[in-house]
């Protein structure tokens, strides 16, 4: 029987704009593009990859916005 080689992939997995990982098939993900940000997931949506990123895992988002929250917080407060 002759070997076959595998089918190069032609979706490869997002990753993460934040902490640079692989986002899992299952794992929620966050999409942004523009001003807008969406949440999925890749097995919501097999071929979001091919779509205008970045991506982020969304507990990087998520922390990522609480950071950014915090931090404009305390530019409120001293000003």
């Amino acid at each position: 029987m002759a070997r076959t080689e595998p089918e190069p992939l032609t979706d490869p997995a997002p990753r993460c704009a934040r902490c640079s990982d692989v986002i899992g098939v299952y794992e929620p993900l966050v999409q942004v593009d523009g001003d807008m940000a969406r949440r999925t997931s890749r097995a919501a949506e097999p071929t979001i990859a091919a779509k205008a990123g970045p991506f982020y895992h969304l507990d990087c988002y998520e922390s990522d916005l609480a950071r950014l929250d915090t931090q404009a917080r305390a530019r409120d407060d001293s000003g």
